[in-house]
């Protein structure tokens, strides 16, 4: 958050909502100036890293089947703590992703389409051309790669998958922060 007053001390919880609220800068917006500035990312090591030698991607996804009913497959989701999900399905290979962002739209006269396996959740969205297939990179993929893969796709999250095309990781934009932060 960027707020127009001075900032003394810790951040702390505000009693009350903040006056002087400028702006906020996010993940995306940190991986979006990366990408304008693709002559600083080449010219710096660690992004010529490939995502294996940072131990990126590594981390496995939850993954659910496209036969789990979309309601319950949302509160696994939260239940286990992930704000997304790879959808497989039935022979294992990543068909899709799921996240909360996919709840926008949901109304009293269409929500009953959570009661409805993930398939038909995921072809609802299909018809509306919310969805797209998720991004997958390679381990050996440097990390210059992955920060413009996020930009070009905007996406939050890129899956690594076996040679059978079932994911077996994940790296989000989140993961590339605390990299940086690492280096800072």
């Amino acid at each position: 958050m960027i707020v127009d007053r001075e900032v003394e001390g810790n951040v702390s919880e505000q009693k009350q909502p903040e006056e002087y609220l400028d702006g906020l800068i996010t993940q995306s917006d940190v991986i979006k100036f990366l990408a304008q500035n693709t002559v600083l990312m080449r010219q710096e090591p660690l992004f010529q890293k490939t995502l294996r030698e940072l131990m990126l991607g590594q981390r496995k996804p939850l993954i659910l089947s496209q036969s789990a009913i979309s309601s319950d497959a949302f509160i696994e989701m939260a239940d286990k703590g992930f704000d997304s999900a790879a959808v497989v399905d039935n022979s294992g290979k990543l068909i899709a992703n799921i996240s909360a962002a996919d709840l926008k739209g949901l109304t009293r006269r269409n929500c009953v389409i959570l009661s409805d396996p993930l398939e038909n959740f995921l072809n609802r969205d299909w018809r509306r051309g919310w969805w797209a297939k998720p991004i997958c990179v390679d381990l050996n993929d440097p990390l210059f790669f992955v920060v413009l893969q996020f930009v070009s796709s905007k996406v939050h999250r890129m899956y690594i998958v076996d040679d059978d095309g079932k994911p077996v990781g994940e790296v989000n934009h989140l993961d590339i922060l605390k990299i940086l932060l690492k280096i800072v």
